[in-house]
């Protein structure tokens, strides 16, 4: 039973692959302007194509299928579960919360929650991070990024040095 369910996994996410394939195959992949817009999903999806080729091919020894599956503990699943909250977030609170914000929200969620490191550079950190993703990001690449008051009063500060 084990063995043709290590095998159906990689059959499925092999066959999911092919469909990515198919779909950004439908997208302009180079333009007068440089790179496209399927550039990035064809190159992802040919490389779910590989990684679940070489999963069905080679699916394993039956060794490690024999072994008692460790089970998480609590700081596992704790931080796995700010981990997965953090993915969540960063789609809804961008549009709502900003860049900057956000950073330090998902910041706060991963490294103090889930991993239990100390506050205040948990802060920073994610202070950095927004910032660099302003300045890097919004400045000087140009990319539009939602935008709050926070935000334009961190453009027009570092605009005026």
């Amino acid at each position: 039973m084990r063995a043709a369910a290590a095998r159906l996994l990689p059959l499925v996410f092999l066959a999911a692959s092919f469909v990515a394939v198919w779909q950004s195959q439908q997208l302009e992949t180079w333009s007068f302007v440089g790179p496209g817009a399927g550039l990035f999903p064809s190159a992802i999806a040919y490389v779910c194509v590989a990684l679940s080729a070489v999963l069905l091919l080679f699916p394993g020894t039956e060794n490690g299928a024999d072994e008692a599956e460790e089970q998480p503990g609590p700081e596992e699943r704790r931080t796995f579960r700010s981990y997965l909250a953090a993915l969540v977030l960063i789609c809804f609170t961008t549009s709502y919360l900003g860049f900057l914000a956000t950073a330090i929200l998902l910041a706060v969620l991963v490294s103090w929650f889930g991993e239990r490191r100390r506050i205040a550079p948990v802060i920073g950190f994610g202070l950095l991070c927004g910032v660099i993703g302003i300045v890097g990001f919004g400045y000087y690449l140009g990319v539009e990024i939602p935008r709050t008051e926070l935000e334009t009063a961190a453009h027009r500060f570092l605009r005026s040095f």
